[in-house]
């Protein structure tokens, strides 16, 4: 029964560990507004969003490093910073010593890609419709 016990508690903590949370839009298409904001093909834009407080973000495509700030969100807009990348490339976005990966096969289907950081925990959020921020 112990046993039982540790291995029920060793799921819990793996499971409640897990730092990065995926979020997946099902619409398929490229919404009007997202053709407005003249995101060329091949190219996708990344926003940092919620929850950044001097964190040190480092994006990184194919080992070169194209983008790296020191983000603060501006509360009245909820908006940090955002960059634009290659989607054809594996992108890595570090955030102070965290790391989450953002493979080509998932963003190349994607325009838009948010990532907020609430405490230790990250949401990505893949979508092809833009949103409107505070």
């Amino acid at each position: 029964m112990n046993k039982y016990i540790t291995i029920t508690l060793i799921l819990f903590l793996v499971i409640s560990c897990k730092n990065v949370k995926s979020i997946f839009d099902n619409q398929s298409d490229l919404s009007v507004e997202s053709n407005n904001l003249r995101i060329s093909n091949g190219k996708s834009m990344i926003f940092f969003t919620s929850g950044f407080y001097n964190n040190e973000v480092k994006v990184i495509a194919n080992d070169k490093v194209v983008y790296i700030k020191n983000l603060t969100t501006v509360e009245q807009i909820g908006l940090a910073g955002s960059c634009i990348v290659k989607n054809t490339d594996i992108i890595m976005v570090k955030i102070n010593k965290d790391k989450i990966v953002l493979k080509s096969k998932k963003i190349s289907q994607y325009k838009f890609i948010y990532i907020q950081h609430y405490k230790n925990r990250y949401t990505v959020n893949y979508t092809n419709v833009s949103k409107s921020f505070r």
